[in-house]
């Protein structure tokens, strides 16, 4: 590996969700032979597939007890940066507690470049809670957390143009603060060969009607209320229509009520079958209350799947049909015309490439 190339950090969670180390092969496989790639992740959460992702991964043990994973985040970015010198370190995800330590903790080393990586919307996660005292903690986790690291960090990364104005707005200086969307490879999740109605079968939907997905989190942070509304409605107006819920959470037992030839629970499944399940559908809905760019929306686009979804975050830079209303996704759900969404540019791996390889470079040449 020649020596002039720049060295780059990502710092993971202590354990990781199937999706995330998806992201975190991407990202290392994107930029293989460009940069040199370390990662900073739980001793517990290293895969073989991680180690060929990264020329280096540097594994930290968990400490116990840790309170949402705060300790865990200081130990690893302050024993990784003890005994290296990266050009640039950032948070994978997490910006709360990850992106805070990295902010703090590599602040204090010269010549380390930190970037806060913000992947949602920090500044809305307060106004979604009823209790105030759970309002107010939010508020000073997410809002001035997020606000104080992008403060210390040199740079921050949002996903997109909409995140990033929130950041600028709330007084971070808009020279440091960068848009780019997600390590996301569209190629895991094209369409196959096999007929439609052949894959309904062989997931235990039923090959003659058409199929609704909601992929993610059963709860009421990714819209799970707004679902049971939208699913009882559609359920009771057409017999044409079934839907398939691809997740867990603390609502989805109230979507037991409903027949299993009508609402499939696919509860959590391999990351590996969850392209079939895109392929299989008609129709991708995501009433989600707050995002960032959801991998799930993207999968659906990759899929050439229809989607509807919530106004919030990105989404509405890539999905035209957007509402957070149930009564709106009923009516489209039963009026049947469905189209897919465009492919972004990005998704060619050159295009997305060379947005981060230019990121970095021009980093380096604000460096003093």
């Amino acid at each position: 590996m020649a020596s002039s190339q720049i060295v780059v950090t990502a710092v993971a969670g202590h354990s990781l969700w199937p999706n995330m180390e998806v992201e975190l092969n991407t990202f290392g496989e994107l930029l293989d032979g460009h940069i040199e790639r370390h990662l900073v992740v739980g001793e517990h959460s290293i895969s073989e597939s991680l180690r060929g992702s990264f020329d280096l991964v540097y594994p930290v043990e968990p400490p116990f007890p840790d309170y949402r994973g705060i300790r865990y985040a200081f130990r690893a970015t302050r024993r990784y940066l003890n005994e290296y010198r990266p050009d640039f370190i950032f948070n994978i995800a997490q910006q709360i507690p990850v992106g805070f330590a990295v902010a703090l903790a590599g602040c204090r080393k010269a010549g380390v470049t930190t970037i806060l990586r913000v992947a949602g919307e920090p500044f809305r996660q307060h106004e979604l809670e009823e209790a105030w005292f759970r309002r107010f903690r939010k508020w000073m986790v997410h809002w001035k957390g997020v606000e104080f690291a992008g403060q210390m960090a040199d740079a921050v990364l949002t996903l997109g143009p909409t995140l990033r104005s929130q950041i600028v707005e709330s007084g971070i200086s808009p020279a440091k603060v960068y848009a780019l969307p997600n390590f996301f490879d569209h190629r895991r999740f094209q369409r196959s060969s096999e007929p439609e109605e052949e894959m309904k079968g062989e997931l235990g939907l039923e090959p003659s009607r058409k199929t609704v997905l909601f992929v993610g989190r059963v709860s009421e942070m990714k819209g799970a209320d707004r679902l049971l509304e939208i699913v009882r409605c559609v359920v009771r107006e057409s017999e044409d229509i079934q839907f398939c819920i691809l997740g867990d959470g603390p609502l989805l037992q109230e979507f037991r009520q409903f027949p299993s030839s009508r609402v499939h629970l696919a509860g959590r499944v391999p990351y590996t079958d969850v392209p079939n399940y895109y392929r299989a559908s008609d129709l991708l809905i995501h009433p989600s209350k707050t995002e960032g760019l959801p991998n799930v929306v993207l999968e659906a686009i990759a899929a050439r799947l229809p989607v509807m979804a919530a106004p919030v975050g990105e989404i509405q830079r890539y999905v035209p049909k957007t509402a957070s209303e149930p009564q709106v996704y009923v009516e489209y759900i039963l009026r049947g015309e469905w189209e897919p969404p465009a492919y972004p540019n990005w998704f060619d791996r050159e295009v997305l490439r060379e947005r981060y390889l230019s990121f970095f470079n021009n980093l380096v040449s604000k460096e003093p």
